[in-house]
């Protein structure tokens, strides 16, 4: 994936990354604001899409809302990850468009919430979708949005992709596999034992015990 040695990838297109990265973390946080202000609660569509804004203590689902060590855990665990999130996305190179936009909407998402869990002890949420069932708010559906592009991208996508389905991809790995053929083969060559050549001296005395 790297050629040569490690180093921080940035271009135009890193710029283009972190507008919308920004773009998204002002949402998160405007919506937020103002479902909290303003107690949000409307229905949009009945049974599939309303509004109601809720306080949750805990991650997806409620899960460690219960506990007393949960937002301490949670806001730990969401630093760490914000951390090992901009690393790779600082390394990666800027050929993999769509894994590191993913990675980018990941990150806005996660730092929205992280900013709710420091501020106030919870997560604002207000959006209750029928899938997945749950109350949710703007950084949880790009969380949600660019783990699927990164899934989608690993698999099928990149050049370094399980089950490639785009030319570009294809032909990347049909080329790594010739290169590597062709190493291997040459390996063989190297470690093969080469041929003794005759010694001349040998070679004219047995010439003359023939002739005799």
């Amino acid at each position: 994936m790297f050629k040569g040695k490690f180093k921080p990838q940035f271009s135009k297109k890193s710029i283009i990354f972190i507008a919308i990265f920004a773009v998204i973390l002002i949402i998160d946080l405007v919506t937020k604001y103002y479902a909290a202000a303003y107690g949000w609660n409307k229905i949009l569509i009945k049974g599939v899409l309303e509004v109601h804004y809720t306080r949750n203590t805990g991650m997806a689902f409620s899960f460690l809302a219960d506990k007393s060590w949960g937002q301490a855990f949670l806001i730990a665990f969401s630093a760490i990850m914000s951390v090992a999130i901009i690393v790779i996305i600082l390394f990666l190179p800027e050929r993999f468009t769509i894994l590191k936009l993913s990675l980018y909407m990941i990150l806005a998402g996660a730092i929205g919430n992280l900013v709710d869990r420091a501020a106030y002890g919870y997560v604002r949420d207000f959006l209750w979708m029928v899938i997945p069932g749950a109350t949710c708010n703007v950084a949880d559906i790009f969380i949600v949005v660019g783990t699927f592009l990164a899934v989608i991208d690993l698999l099928f996508l990149n050049e370094f992709a399980a089950f490639p389905l785009t030319k570009k991809a294809k032909k990347i790995q049909a080329e790594r596999r010739k290169a590597e053929e062709e190493k291997k083969s040459q390996s063989l060559n190297d470690d093969a034992p080469s041929e003794s050549i005759p010694d001349a001296a040998n070679s004219d005395g047995a010439a003359e015990d023939k002739e005799e």
